[in-house]
């Protein structure tokens, strides 16, 4: 999964984009529209890519809107785009912050797992999509 996927998936899985007068939730609707609105530039309004974020906009907990945003991505080259990567790991940034201060969000690929202790956010890529989620509690 390319790393602009999962930020967008990671901010639409926070629950921020609803709108809100929170300063540190606005910055998180600000960055993804930022980078929405790059991808309509760098890949255009009517391009696959275009229209995989409306369909994981539209169910964003489906995995196979995931794969598809993806696979858009990396056909039009956005996923090596310098600019389209920062806005990116901008709005990973503002995600994780947000989520507690000490999460993180990986790129994880293939499988693998990335993930940390209690109040750290979990990432699981794999053929279908990505997993995101909260550790809320850790049991030893």
């Amino acid at each position: 999964m390319d790393p602009i996927t999962i930020a967008m998936v990671a901010a639409l899985g926070s629950g921020v984009l609803g709108g809100t007068a929170d300063v540190g939730k606005s910055l998180i609707v600000d960055a993804y529209g930022a980078l929405k609105d790059a991808i309509k530039r760098r890949c255009g309004a009517d391009s696959q890519a275009s229209t995989a974020v409306a369909a994981v906009e539209g169910d964003p907990e489906f995995e196979g809107g995931h794969a598809l945003l993806s696979r858009a991505l990396t056909k039009a080259g956005a996923d090596k785009d310098p600019d389209l990567l920062a806005l990116a790991a901008m709005l990973e940034e503002l995600v994780a912050a947000q989520s507690g201060g000490a999460s993180f969000i990986g790129h994880v690929s293939g499988g693998n797992v990335v993930q940390g202790g209690q109040g750290h956010t979990i990432a699981q890529a794999g053929a279908d999509g990505i997993a995101i989620g909260r550790i809320d509690r850790v049991r030893e």
